[in-house]
């Protein structure tokens, strides 16, 4: 008998998504490329975009090319006063010139000049010393003060001196491939600090940058960074001056969806039935790799529990349907664990009011055969409450929510007709504690508000307003008189949005009115 194996959150060391070519038109363009290069891999939470960096890591083979690669994790060094000293350090180990005596002196001369003053330890060295003791100390620190500063003016060339001889320290000149992951989960002054230096020492010849990243995430970082200053910081101008090759880490192709779902579920006869699962797991779960890796862990162990408890005539479809219900709308699950009836007789109105929006949940219950009454639902229900799903995967590390998400609440909310369908989204407002969005369908256009107050009563929906090719939207952006940046969407007026994302009111404008019109075209 086989044994079903849960997987670790780790990135992937296999392509399982179908990114083989973004994989090999990355890794040729990093070997390839004009230097310096800095190439952003942008993408929520969960997106793959570490693993993505691994396998392009992976596709570079130094045996067959003049490149070596550098992996830095930027969270592990982010209580560093001077992060890209870390980026150093791992840059000298990972490529074996710890012992070379220039890079040695290379790298105390950045660090001189970088690090904190002498003063304080040159005193502390004095405290049981006479005066002429505590003057030669002083004179001594001048001299080391001279050498700092001289050190700080020829700062970025000591910067280029050290990685030109790592770059030739076993003969020949080699590129060098930085990765760098995790930045957007640090403190706001660590990744200015990671950017800065990028910018300002490290755009030397030979070296490329792959940046993974949460783009909102990062931007924020920038505006809340320069949040005191009598200036508007455009975070996307700020990131657009560093990175030269943006890419958006796209959804997953639907065609291997249901393939990397196999590549979780385990093999053997027995596990038939578990494997049957799969389109209700495609179907309920989107496209978020780390969301499917994780609910298929859940799973899982409920199957493990279910067949140890052996229950009867038990089908892995059931358990899968309450998981994904779990997974999608806590709210309806509570109300099918309180009373299992409302999902097995599904003809009421109160079950017809809940699912409303809910086109999944249609899909996977015609895909399961439910008990004929409430009594076989418990012993699923019982499992699922003592093992489901703790957490939604629906905000990004930040607490927001994702857009998945607002998909997921906005459906669960009632607001969208038997025949409404979701057609595009629009960021409106961004700060450190509140965005704002908005919403089309095909029937209405919806603003969203995302805050603290929000995600606690899980109700984003601040207003609706209702469209139709017979009664157009007029859109108007401007600075109302108090100074604010506002936009007016037929009747609901003055509604803040964010300068850094839209500096022409003319451009946000006529991209509310695009979106309308591409809503009201598609029903």
């Amino acid at each position: 008998m086989s044994e079903a194996v849960m997987k670790n959150d780790e990135p992937a060391e296999s392509d399982g998504l179908n990114r083989g070519e973004y994989v090999e038109t990355f890794a040729k363009i990093a070997t390839t490329c004009d230097t310096p290069m800095v190439i952003g891999l942008y993408g929520s939470w969960g997106v793959g975009k570490t693993s993505l960096m691994k396998l392009i890591e992976a596709e570079i083979d130094p045996g067959k090319s003049t490149t070596q690669t550098v992996w830095f994790d930027a969270w592990l060094y982010q209580f560093d006063e001077h992060p890209v000293m870390g980026l150093l350090h791992k840059m000298v180990v990972d490529l074996e010139v710890t012992e070379e005596t220039e890079v040695k002196e290379r790298i105390y001369r950045i660090a001189r000049a970088l690090g904190p003053g002498i003063l304080t330890g040159m005193v502390k060295a004095t405290t049981h010393i006479d005066l002429s003791g505590i003057a030669e100390a002083f004179s001594r620190y001048e001299e080391e003060d001279f050498r700092i500063q001289e050190d700080r003016v020829n700062l970025r060339e000591n910067f280029q001196k050290l990685i030109e001889k790592v770059q030739t320290a076993k003969g020949g000149r080699k590129r060098i491939v930085f990765f760098i992951d995790d930045l957007d989960r640090c403190m706001p002054d660590h990744i200015l600090s990671v950017l800065e230096a990028l910018k300002l020492y490290l755009n030397l010849e030979g070296c490329v940058y792959f940046l993974g990243l949460d783009r909102h995430a990062l931007e924020d970082s920038i505006r809340y960074h320069y949040k005191d200053f009598d200036f508007d910081m455009e975070a996307t101008s700020y990131l657009d001056k560093i990175i030269q090759l943006p890419f958006e880490i796209p959804p997953v192709d639907p065609d291997c969806i249901e393939s990397f779902i196999h590549s979780f579920l385990p093999n053997g006869k027995e596990y038939e039935k578990l494997n049957d699962c799969a389109e209700i797991l495609k179907i309920g779960l989107g496209g978020n790799p780390r969301g499917i890796k994780r609910f298929i862990n859940t799973l899982l162990l409920n199957d493990h529990l279910a067949r140890t408890r052996k229950l009867s005539k038990y089908d892995p479809k059931i358990l899968t349907t309450l998981l994904v219900i779990q997974y999608r709308n806590r709210d309806l699950y509570d109300m099918i664990s309180e009373d299992p009836s409302l999902l097995v007789d599904q003809n009421t109105e109160e079950w017809e009011t809940r699912i409303k929006g809910h086109k999944y949940l249609k899909e996977v219950l015609e895909l399961v055969t439910l008990p004929d009454n409430a009594e076989g639902l418990e012993p699923y229900i019982y499992l699922t409450d003592v093992a489901g799903i703790v957490t939604e995967v629906l905000q990004d590390e930040r607490g927001f929510y994702t857009e998945e998400g607002l998909d997921q609440l906005l459906a669960a909310s009632g607001k969208l007709s038997d025949d409404e369908y979701i057609c595009d989204k629009l960021p409106l407002y961004k700060t450190m504690r509140q965005r704002t969005w908005l919403v089309a369908t095909n029937r209405n256009l919806f603003y969203l508000l995302d805050d603290e107050k929000a995600r606690r009563y899980k109700s984003v929906i601040k207003w609706v307003q209702p469209f139709s090719s017979a009664t157009p939207l007029q859109v108007r952006a401007y600075i109302s008189e108090k100074g604010l940046h506002v936009v007016d969407i037929g009747k609901r007026k003055g509604w803040l949005y964010s300068h850094n994302m839209y500096p022409r009111s003319e451009e946000l404008a006529k991209k509310v009115e695009k979106m309308i019109a591409l809503a009201l075209a598609s029903d």
